[in-house]
């Protein structure tokens, strides 16, 4: 038996099973299948066979806005293709503009007589079709169809558009820091930014497509495809291991907007061999400081590389190589003072990878800050005590505190410090007050670590009398003169207590406050008086 339909699509699985069936006399019977066999259809000699194929010229488009739609119709048969008809039918929400090589439109559906195609021969045609003004964001899907006089038909492949009324102008690439340790393990934050016309941020899950010339993103690999979260996109970018020479690594970061137009945006970052990085970071709500100044200089004195703290607080300078090296910081205080640090800084270690970075040891500053007041308490010489938990092991206190003195604006410095939890408080016996320093990470300048302080209270009292010698009846004058050292701090109430020595009283009427009269004091051997605000 041979059965071959001439209207059977080539590619075809033909699949074939036979099968009987008995019954006995006594009324039993069974069935029996025979194996499966399978044929796949060949274009037969000297037919043709089309194959379809359909492109958009935008992944991307707004409403209101155009696609351009490319159809390829080819012949991979070893026969002419004849009567070749194409159609295409209008996705919904788009009308017809135009059609090339003939296409004709009647309803939604465009239709090209393209005629005979040759063997390995091919058609192309163009459709343009216009976006509705009021289509909300998706997609259009749309697919053409072909059929020639020696084949059914066939179908292309489907090509999908978003749509989508955002319309993205400008993208920006920003990069957190700008230059890191080229050791394979550093990272910088990547953060991309998309806005249409009138500044608005493109939505959540907006894609953005990166790729960097050096280094590796988290995914480790040299591009990425990542997607906006809460307004902006983030990526990690790792920097490379290398030896030798400082590399400039180009990172760009592209998409495509709706209006067509390919958003590109690119910035360059840097991997250096020898450095000097560390962070400085402002105590109040732990935010870093931007805009801090530092200079490296080598054992020489000569300037090696400067720097100035980015956003993140972070600042990082090239050096030759090993040594060791003074890193100057000057920043402006909060309170409008000008802030210097000198510290030692080895670069002297060089790593089995050949990368040599130095962190300069950590140091934390700031002020005695007068709670009343609110503002420092401009006065050199007040000694503030440090007490040191080691990283690690908290339990095992520091047992000598390290004492400091403040300048002449208030301010402390303790240097030379290793990461771990402090406590800093005034150890003068005039004020109270203390703060706790959490742990710091390596290479970390902790400055504005104010300590709040509260003036104790200091009442100088010093008596006289005006008699050195006196006799029985004798009228003897004392004088008490109070003085309130507290500095801004009144004292409210004060009460002067004085026990007469023994044989003498108290002449009634002859009290006096500040040469006023005043009222007499309470009791009769113990005198006790009330002040005023003192």
């Amino acid at each position: 038996m041979s059965i071959c339909s001439a209207q059977t699509p080539v590619g075809t699985e033909i699949r074939n099973q036979a099968w009987g069936s008995y019954q006995l006399k006594t009324g039993d019977g069974d069935t029996a299948r025979s194996n499966a066999t399978s044929t796949i259809v060949g274009a037969p000699s000297g037919t043709p066979r089309l194959a379809l194929y359909k492109e958009a010229d935008r992944a991307v488009a707004a409403p209101g806005s155009e696609i351009t739609y490319t159809i390829v119709a080819a012949n991979g048969g070893t026969a002419t293709a004849t009567d070749v008809i194409v159609t295409d039918t209008l996705p919904r929400n788009t009308s017809y503009i135009s059609a090339s090589g003939g296409g004709m439109v009647a309803g939604n559906i465009v239709r090209w007589t393209i005629g005979s195609i040759a063997v390995d021969g091919r058609d192309s045609m163009r459709l343009v079709v216009h976006i509705d003004e009021g289509m909300a964001d998706g997609s259009l899907r749309n697919q053409a169809a072909a059929v020639c006089r020696e084949e059914l038909g066939i179908v292309s492949n489907t090509v999908v558009t978003q749509i989508t009324a955002f319309v993205a102008t400008e993208i920006r690439l920003a990069a957190t820091p700008r230059a890191i340790a080229g050791n394979g393990l550093d990272s910088i934050a990547l953060g991309v930014t998309i806005i249409d016309k009138d500044g608005i941020s493109a939505g959540d899950g907006t894609a953005v497509f990166l790729w960097t010339s050096h280094g590796s993103f988290g995914n480790g690999h040299d591009t990425i495809t990542a997607v906006m979260h809460v307004g902006i996109v983030g990526a990690i970018l790792r920097s490379e291991k290398i030896s030798g020479d400082n590399i400039t690594a180009s990172v760009h970061a592209v998409k495509l907007s709706a209006s067509g137009r390919t958003l590109d945006d690119s910035i360059t970052v840097v991997y250096y061999t020898s450095a000097i990085q560390g962070i400085i970071i402002a105590a109040v709500n732990h935010v870093p400081v931007a805009g801090a100044g530092l200079i490296a200089y080598d054992e020489q004195g000569h300037v090696v590389g400067y720097d100035t703290t980015g956003i993140d607080g972070r600042y990082i300078i090239p050096v030759p190589g090993d040594g060791i090296y003074t890193l100057l910081t000057v920043y402006t205080s909060e309170f409008g003072d000008r802030v210097e640090r000198r510290t030692m800084v080895p670069v002297n270690v060089t790593s089995a990878d050949g990368i040599t970075m130095g962190k300069p040891v950590n140091a934390i500053d700031g002020y005695l800050i007068d709670r009343a007041t609110g503002v420092p308490v401009r006065e050199s010489g007040i000694k503030v005590a440090m007490h040191a938990s080691i990283v690690g092991v908290p339990s095992i206190p520091i047992a000598a505190d390290v004492v400091m003195v403040t300048n002449g604006n208030g301010r402390f410095l303790f240097d030379s410090l290793a990461p771990g939890l402090y406590e800093i408080s005034v150890a003068d016996s005039r004020y109270r007050g203390s703060v706790i320093v959490a742990d710091t990470s390596v290479g970390e300048y902790l400055t504005g670590v104010h300590v709040i302080i509260t003036e104790m209270p200091r009442l100088e009292i010093t008596i006289s009398s005006t008699k050195r010698i006196a006799e029985i009846g004798d009228v003897v004058g004392y004088t008490i003169d109070i003085t309130n050292r507290s500095g801004v701090l009144a004292l409210d109430p004060v009460w002067i207590i004085d026990t007469l020595p023994p044989g003498f009283g108290y002449v009634k009427g002859r009290a006096r406050l500040d040469g006023s009269a005043a009222g007499d004091p309470s009791g009769s051997d113990i005198m006790v008086w009330r002040l005023p605000d003192t």
